[in-house]
């Protein structure tokens, strides 16, 4: 609905709690692992690699026209399918990392809001639970 922005609502929400007791600060901080913190800043090399290098414009451009048949839903479409296509392959963190800055730059390109490709990481990277390989049960 874009009343408040997301970070600003992420604030308040965190004030709350912590107001009321219902988080402390030390419990925030144990709830973040070392591990992800490290990946978000590996993550962050990564992506300004494939923008200098010019690689996410290509990436970008090359599923663009691959799912131009869709219409305007093209670049949402091709954005979820090569997430899960990569978290079927790799980490959901190493899928987010990679795809970042080609969503970003494939939003750029077609002319839309960053939100919808940005959605459909999420949703893309936690949806591996549904392809053949991603878990051991389907997988049998």
């Amino acid at each position: 609905m874009d009343l408040i922005p997301l970070a600003t609502s992420a604030l308040v929400c965190l004030f709350a709690y912590l107001v009321t007791g219902v988080l402390t600060v030390q419990k925030a901080r144990n709830a973040i692992p070392g591990g992800i913190l490290l990946t978000v800043a590996g993550a962050f090399g990564m992506a300004r690699g494939l923008t200098v290098t010019g690689l996410a414009d290509r990436l970008a451009a090359s599923l663009l026209s691959c799912f131009k048949w869709m219409g305007r839903a093209d670049a949402v479409s091709s954005v979820y399918v090569t997430t899960s296509l990569l978290t079927a392959l790799l980490s959901n963190g190493a899928a987010i990392t990679l795809m970042f800055p080609i969503a970003l730059t494939m939003s750029k390109q077609a002319g839309i809001s960053f939100k919808g490709p940005l959605y459909a990481i999420m949703v893309g990277a936690s949806s591996d639970f549904s392809t053949p390989i991603g878990y051991q049960t389907n997988l049998m």
